[in-house]
């Protein structure tokens, strides 16, 4: 990471770029205060601006992307004086391998497959200050050898665009809540959003699972302070899970679902 700064009254304002071990670019880097709601996202290239408040200088700013070890450098101790590359490692993560022999399987559903006309979610992304991520979480209660093929989502005041920018995120489970994410690809889809359902394919990656896992839809923008792009549908009972900053806190909503499935070959 190259980096630069600017101060405020309040506040200070880090820059930079991220990159690899091979002096290579990393796009949709995951940049913030754990669990502190303060974090933004880098852009295809790698470059990223924050904006953190002075009282928080003490704290940690964590980079995080799939297939990279985490990065982590107390924000007081960064050196403004010089340029500095900050390279994230390739990171080799041992799960157990799960085996699906396809032949004589099936596609089964897991996870929400309808949704009702009274339950909207907002999409609420910390844009004012900084560009940063919506992530919204469904539990799969997974009991034998699944391959994930295709996500589905139910979203309505779609507002029309090109393409906007998703990834896709796979945890496993402390405390009813995910917890360390155990894909080792940046899933990253780009795609055309209609109001009703839409499918995210991720059939050409190996997320083959055994146990129950949690997987998110992380909503990525593109600039700071862009309208609401759209709105969820949910229903009524059960619990969401959603986040709104990077490496932020996971917030539990009693009493609604969000309308989210996936399709598995069991």
């Amino acid at each position: 990471m190259l980096l630069a700064f600017n101060w405020s009254l309040s506040q200070k304002i880090v820059e930079g770029q991220v990159l690899s071990e091979h002096n290579e670019p990393i796009s949709y880097v995951n940049i913030g205060i754990i669990n502190e709601n303060t974090g933004t996202v880098s852009d295809i290239n790698g470059y990223f601006k924050i904006n953190i408040d002075n009282d928080k200088l003490n704290h940690l700013l964590t980079f995080s992307s799939p297939g990279f070890e985490n990065y982590q450098v107390r924000i007081n101790d960064i050196d403004e004086t010089k340029d500095r590359k900050f390279l994230l490692s390739s990171k080799t993560i041992k799960i157990p391998e799960v085996i699906i022999t396809l032949k004589n399987t099936q596609d089964v559903k897991l996870g929400t497959t309808s949704y009702s006309t009274m339950v909207a979610g907002y999409v609420r992304v910390n844009n004012d200050k900084n560009k940063d991520i919506q992530e919204f979480a469904k539990e799969l209660n997974i009991k034998k050898p699944s391959k994930i093929k295709d996500i589905h989502m139910n979203l309505f005041n779609v507002i029309e665009s090109d393409k906007r920018n998703f990834r896709v995120n796979i945890y496993d489970i402390k405390d009813g809540l995910p917890n360390n994410k155990i894909n080792t690809e940046n899933i990253i889809i780009d795609q055309k959003l209609q109001n009703g359902w839409n499918t995210f394919d991720v059939s050409s990656y190996h997320l083959v699972y055994d146990k129950p896992i949690f997987i998110s839809i992380e909503y990525i923008p593109q600039i700071p302070g862009e309208p609401e792009p759209f709105r969820y549908s949910g229903k009524l009972f059960g619990k969401s899970i959603t986040r709104n900053a990077s490496l932020g806190k996971w917030q539990t909503k009693k009493g609604l679902t969000m309308s989210i499935y996936v399709t598995v070959a069991q």
